[in-house]
């Protein structure tokens, strides 16, 4: 049952993947007064698109698929806690509208492209932009910019090399407090975690924060794909220039 004593702040993070977004997931889980949802569009992606990803039958079985029920759950449900974090992928919003966003304090997560890339193919064959989605992310943020909405921007780099600052201006524009817990947390599992968990979560689940940056200047990505490098670049370097520091 929802507590009435206050208004619930809903909390948007759209990312692609790749991007330590996880980690974030499981930073604002452990503040204690924040709900977290993980990736709440990932079965309507799966089933709309009919793509083919790891354990694809088990996320249809489990989670709900229907694109206008998950955004009424996530504009509308309830919570016993004052913040609801979601875990948003711009790639799962095929034919979705994002007007809903409007409702909520956003924030977008961002990486150096050939970083995520590279990071992709570890646990996928190939990528396309339908995979990453920076041209839905950076087109929510230009719609949510355009109504007046003054939205975050956070590269994962920029936040492993000095998490407490970036996480302290992120909880100031989103208007709540820092809490150190944020920093830490123990290694395993969150009940929260998709049930994809096991198959995409493997590092976070070792993990017991944010771990340092790593050199990504060199990444290395199959020269087919430079094109698709090239055009993210575009995307990242417009987000990139206005990222919390």
């Amino acid at each position: 049952m929802a507590m009435d004593s206050y208004p619930i702040k809903r909390i948007s993070m759209w990312s692609g993947p790749r991007n330590v977004s996880t980690a974030f997931m499981y930073a604002f889980h452990h503040r204690g007064d924040c709900e977290v949802i993980d990736e709440p569009y990932y079965a309507y992606y799966l089933k709309h698109t009919g793509i083919e990803h790891p354990m694809r039958e088990e996320i249809l079985s489990v989670q709900e698929n229907t694109a206008a029920k998950v955004t009424e759950r996530l504009c509308k449900g309830s919570t016993e806690k004052p913040y609801l974090f979601m875990k948003n992928m711009p790639h799962h919003m095929v034919d979705v509208d994002l007007d809903f966003a409007q409702e909520f304090q956003n924030f977008f997560l961002i990486r150096e492209p050939r970083a995520m890339i590279a990071s992709y193919l570890q646990k996928r064959g190939d990528v396309t932009m339908k995979d990453l989605g920076l041209d839905t992310q950076y087109e929510l943020f230009e719609s949510l910019s355009k109504f007046g909405k003054k939205v975050p921007v956070i590269d994962s780099r920029t936040l492993l090399n000095n998490p407490r600052d970036v996480l302290t201006k992120l909880c100031f524009h989103l208007d709540i407090p820092f809490k150190e817990s944020m920093l830490e947390w123990p290694a395993g599992a969150l009940a929260q975690d998709g049930i994809w968990a096991e198959h995409w979560y493997a590092n976070v689940h070792r993990s017991t924060g944010f771990g340092a940056a790593k050199n990504e200047s060199e990444v290395l990505i199959p020269r087919h794909l430079e094109g698709l490098a090239s055009l993210c670049d575009d995307y990242y370097d417009a987000l990139k220039k206005i990222e919390i520091r």
